[in-house]
């Protein structure tokens, strides 16, 4: 029997989120921007699924293989920088890496964050949050 694995986040009413995934058309060059912009290597990297591993949430990308149509927003992945000046460092590394600015929260103390969208139209986005 394999090790009992050890989890950073902890279970809520026996769930928690494990994998955040976003059907792409090129699962290797979207997980490539990801893992330039963030600065994580990538865990998995396939030309069908590519994901990082930040501590034991999987950010990750399926190739759109099955003919899916999509309209509207498919999903935000909203990240928490640790400080402010975090926050400021990587809202400037999105927009140097090309992801596109769409909505700029920094000067409202509720959300102090910015939604961008990366160069193939997925949106996220960061803050640095001072509520629960």
């Amino acid at each position: 029997m394999p090790a009992a694995q050890t989890y950073t986040t902890t279970f809520q009413n026996s769930i928690r989120v494990r994998t955040l995934y976003f059907k792409v058309e090129d699962a290797i060059k979207v997980a490539n921007w990801w893992s330039q912009f963030l600065g994580i290597k990538l865990h998995k990297e396939n030309e069908f699924y590519s994901e990082i591993k930040i501590n034991d949430f999987r950010l990750a990308f399926l190739k759109n293989d099955f003919g899916d149509k999509f309209t509207g927003n498919r999903s935000t992945a909203m990240f928490e920088c640790e400080t402010w000046e975090k926050l400021l460092a990587f809202v400037e590394n999105a927009k140097k890496s090309g992801a596109k600015l769409i909505q700029d929260n920094l000067q409202d103390q509720d959300l102090r964050s910015c939604i961008f969208e990366d160069p193939f139209g997925n949106q996220f986005e960061i803050g640095n949050l001072n509520h629960d």
